[in-house]
């Protein structure tokens, strides 16, 4: 006699199947994120170590990322080397002595992480998490929330929502 299974037993593990995959893909999507998060953050305090360095030699915060003695795996810089292009986004020097790396999503940015040089015009030694979100559910939402470990949003704009680090 030869064993088969019945329809309805494929159902049940297609459904178990589709019941796992709804629970773990926003869980690796988070995780993904989060990562691609991370690397920018430890470049930007990389490029805010190298702007300090070049600040005691100099006196002054470099305008450019290409004076900073600091190896970026950038894909591109641009022409004034004020911002240099990752796979993820981007990182930049601000006019107000802050690093800005910015995550992109579909050519959108989605998350941003912001932190200010030692003589920062507005954010001295200060770093700010950004979702470009205000939807608690949001993955990027709860990255920063995660990130920071603090739940208390400050409205940034009109659609983000920024996490102070303590």
């Amino acid at each position: 006699m030869k064993q088969a299974f019945t329809l309805i037993e494929l159902l049940v593990v297609i459904l178990i199947i589709g019941i796992l995959a709804t629970v773990a893909v926003p869980q690796y999507q988070k995780a993904v994120w989060k990562s691609r998060y991370i690397q920018a953050k430890t470049l930007a305090k990389q490029i805010a170590n190298a702007q300090e360095v070049y600040f005691m030699a100099n006196g002054k915060y470099s305008p450019s990322l290409e004076d900073l003695d600091i190896s970026l795996p950038a894909t591109s810089f641009t022409a004034d080397g004020k911002f240099a292009w990752f796979n993820w986004g981007y990182c930049e020097i601000t006019a107000n002595n802050e690093v800005d790396c910015r995550l992109r999503k579909n050519g959108e940015e989605y998350l941003i992480y912001l932190l200010g040089f030692e003589h920062s015009a507005s954010m001295s030694n200060k770093s700010v998490c950004v979702a470009v979100s205000k939807n608690r559910s949001d993955i990027n939402y709860q990255v920063c929330v995660n990130e920071t470990n603090n739940a208390n949003d400050v409205s940034w704009g009109g659609t983000t929502t920024g996490f102070y680090y303590p």
